[in-house]
């Protein structure tokens, strides 16, 4: 996956309930427009990385996936 510098963005600590598993992380909302077939995914950096900044491991989610959203913070 390529990584691409996010220069604006709202970070929330989030735990996704998705059909297979339960993922702890940060949800990110970008200003980047980088998502050409216009299908919907979310942005999410796991909290294992002991960072404050988005450098973590990031992966795209389906929102079909996606059975709950839940803000922790």
């Amino acid at each position: 996956m390529e990584y691409k510098e996010i220069k604006k963005y709202v970070r929330k600590n989030v735990e996704i309930t998705t059909k297979t598993n339960v993922i702890r992380g940060f949800y990110v909302q970008s200003d980047l427009d980088d998502n050409e077939e216009g299908t919907d995914l979310i942005w999410y950096v796991v909290l294992e990385t002991p960072k404050t900044d988005i450098t973590g491991e990031v992966e795209l989610i389906p929102i079909s996936e996606i059975k709950s959203i839940e803000v922790t913070e």
